[in-house]
């Protein structure tokens, strides 16, 4: 009679969905982060200057996978603590970029602002969004449901900073491990950035550049990867779910908020 061990069974299926999930998604890889810096919205540390690039966005508004009017810069870096994402917004006419809001958790929707959604366990079911316009007004949230779910009563700890120049502007975000759960061990995490360009009415990202799909579906985000061993130190994974949520329907559909509380830990 063979024998069936559950456990190494779910470990293959496990490795086998997250390398059909990897593939073909486009990359980026984190630099390493020796120490620390400021979080200024400048970006002129030498960490910065060592760590690849990300720039091939394309359109999702006003077309589908077109060029971008302007472009945009994102770099990643990383320690033990945390994670601290660096993104140039590059404009040759600054003195258009549309912001007003300067309070958290302010609808920027209608301003410049970049977007950036993780998932920390790579099983395109979940993340986290993180969204800061050129006033540094910060917003964030929770997805589920692959995406077709944002919990936006999420906050968590993090930091973000911007500074405007004659190129444009530029945004540093620090997000501490402490403040995300993730799979312990993980080195490579889904990740997309999305940009807007307000007066422009343009929309650009970087990965799942479709129209018709949701920017925060974790399944069709790239990779970021070369991340540090992240470890809570405890051994455990906490998951909250939704304390309520809000259920995203297709294009002109309504949107129907739902409650449905728990907490997963493994």
């Amino acid at each position: 009679m063979k024998k069936i061990y559950p456990l190494l069974w779910f470990l293959a299926l496990s490795s086998s969905y997250l390398v059909g999930q990897s593939a073909g998604r486009p990359s980026l890889a984190a630099g390493k982060l020796i120490g620390d810096i400021k979080i200024d919205g400048l970006l002129d540390e030498s960490a910065w200057q060592n760590a690849p690039i990300l720039e091939d966005f394309r359109t999702t508004e006003p077309i589908e996978k077109g060029k971008p009017s302007s472009p945009t810069l994102v770099r990643v870096i990383a320690n033990e603590k945390a994670v601290i994402i660096g993104i140039e917004c590059k404009d040759p006419n600054p003195d258009a970029i549309v912001r007003f809001s300067k309070v958290r958790d302010a609808d920027i929707s209608s301003e410049d602002h970049i977007k950036v959604v993780l998932d920390p366990f790579l099983d395109g079911q979940s993340g986290f969004i993180f969204a800061v316009n050129a006033f540094a007004a910060r917003y964030d949230a929770l997805v589920s449901r692959r995406g077709e779910s944002e919990n936006e009563d999420w906050d968590a700890i993090w930091e973000a900073r911007t500074s405007i120049n004659s190129d444009g502007w530029t945004v540093e975000i620090r997000l501490p491990i402490q403040s995300i759960s993730f799979k312990k061990g993980l080195t490579t995490w889904g990740f997309n950035v999305e940009r807007r360009i307000q007066r422009n009415q343009e929309t650009i990202r970087w990965a799942n550049v479709q129209r018709d799909q949701w920017f925060i579906q974790t399944s069709r985000a790239g990779l970021l990867t070369d991340l540090p061993e992240f470890n809570y130190g405890l051994g455990l994974n906490v998951r909250p779910s939704l304390v309520s949520e809000l259920k995203k329907n297709g294009a002109g559909e309504a949107s129907n908020y739902i409650v449905e509380p728990s907490l997963d830990m493994s």
